[in-house]
């Protein structure tokens, strides 16, 4: 789901103001590459509302590049954490277990 905040709404409406394209071509040129993009984020995190502020109206390209970075980081961090967890679940019930 992607929803604009009240600022993103106001920084659009405006950009419509601005020149000749319509909301649906500014939206279509502006955000053309967040379908790619929200799909990996969601696939990384499980993410599926992403709101949309003045900034990434403003900019998105920039703004979808840094939430994909960060979505990659974020599933990073979770693998090397379940690869620890599961390496200390094994060393402590290889404890128990030693002698026997």
């Amino acid at each position: 789901t992607i929803r604009f905040t009240e600022d993103g709404m106001r920084k659009l409406l405006a950009v419509v103001a601005e020149g000749k394209n319509s909301l649906q071509e500014i939206c279509q040129t502006r955000f053309k590459d967040f379908q790619f993009g929200l799909k990996l984020i969601a696939q990384n995190t499980g993410q599926s509302r992403f709101d949309l502020d003045a900034v990434a109206v403003e900019n998105p390209e920039k703004v979808l590049s840094d939430w994909v970075v960060a979505s990659y980081r974020d599933s990073q961090k979770k693998a090397v954490s379940s690869v620890e967890d599961g390496a200390s679940d094994k060393t402590s019930s290889s404890h128990g277990q030693v002698g026997t």
